[in-house]
């Protein structure tokens, strides 16, 4: 999405993830448009590769609405009985939406470990308001788990939990949403596949799936409650399949799964704890399962690991193992 509020898309496209009414993958950004030739001010995409392949992408409109394609719905397409929106997060097979009335939550689709949190495992055709949990002002949808920041930086998670990416001590699943208790003050929460991460007043914690070093404590030991991450200043993150990154004034650091190259220091080696990657001036970052981005301070999209797809927008299907940067048609 470009600041104006465009949305481009490239990459993988068997399911019609990118909405330009194909199935076909592209190397270059192509322009979507949007129902009622409207702008986004927000995008979100996701997608799931256990059993048979399928992605999404969803698009909060500027009216407050929201399309969504992909699925093999080849193009934007409104999801009904959704207005008011300000943020959208699309999980594996699910998504969710923050409302500017009261930060009410609506969550939809794939359920099987309870990550809609409607308090049951059936799968969820449309957008229903979460009860439990109000105020809230970000919702970050993972592969089959969910957690969503409230006003005063309390947080709540729910959906599956076998590696102890819910923050709760154990390895429960929940069904519906669960306060983390060792939490407070957060100001920004993320999740990956089976992990989870969050930033406020007392620094970076990350919690869940650590076999590929994703948490960044020097271990690759599973953790069930929030650790501390020894990287101060920490002011943006992402989370990938297993790898995360996070910046710090504008430089960027990374770890975790680099079976891809998408630490993007040049090798494929796994790194248990925070190390610092060449690029400075971030902006912000978009990490997905073997893929990693940057938006630089200049506007420049840079990109590394995989690119079988297209992922980087270069023209290419080669991948790097370094930043590479997109190129615009």
């Amino acid at each position: 999405m470009l600041k104006d509020g465009e949305v481009y898309c490239w990459g993988r496209n068997e399911t019609g993830e990118l909405g330009d009414g194909s199935k076909v993958s592209k190397t270059q950004p192509v322009k979507i448009a949007l129902p009622g030739g409207l702008t986004a001010i927000d995008v979100s995409a996701n997608g799931r590769s256990a059993g048979s392949y399928s992605a999404r992408t969803c698009a909060v409109l500027k009216n407050g609405t929201v399309a969504c394609w992909g699925e093999n719905v080849l193009t934007p397409t409104l999801v009904g009985q959704l207005a008011n929106i300000k943020s959208i997060s699309v999980g594996g097979g699910h998504v969710c939406a923050v409302d500017v009335v009261g930060g009410a939550l609506y969550c939809w689709g794939r359920n099987q470990s309870g990550q809609v949190g409607i308090g049951d495992t059936f799968f969820v055709q449309f957008p229903t308001k979460i009860a439990s949990v109000s105020d809230v002002v970000k919702v970050s949808a993972g592969s089959t788990h969910t957690c969503a920041l409230q006003m005063g930086g309390k947080v709540f998670c729910w959906g599956r939990n076998f590696n102890g990416q819910l923050g709760l001590g154990d390895t429960t699943d929940r069904l519906t949403p669960t306060a983390v208790s060792a939490l407070s003050g957060v100001t920004n929460i993320q999740i990956g596949d089976s992990h989870t991460c969050s930033l406020g007043s007392t620094g970076l914690h990350c919690w869940g799936s650590n076999q590929v070093g994703s948490l960044g404590i020097n271990s690759y030991i599973d953790a069930s409650t929030p650790q501390f991450v020894s990287l101060l200043g920490a002011q943006r993150i992402d989370l990938g399949y297993g790898n995360t990154g996070a910046t710090v004034d504008g430089a960027l650091w990374m770890w975790g799964n680099n079976a891809s190259g998408q630490l993007g220091n040049g090798n494929q080696t796994n790194q248990p704890k925070p190390i610092v990657n060449n690029l400075t001036g971030v902006s912000s970052l978009a990490f997905s399962v073997s893929t990693s981005c940057a938006l630089m301070d200049t506007g420049e999209i840079l990109c590394w690991g995989n690119n079988t797809y297209g992922q980087f927008g270069n023209g290419t299907t080669a991948s790097s193992f370094t930043p590479t940067p997109l190129v615009w048609p």
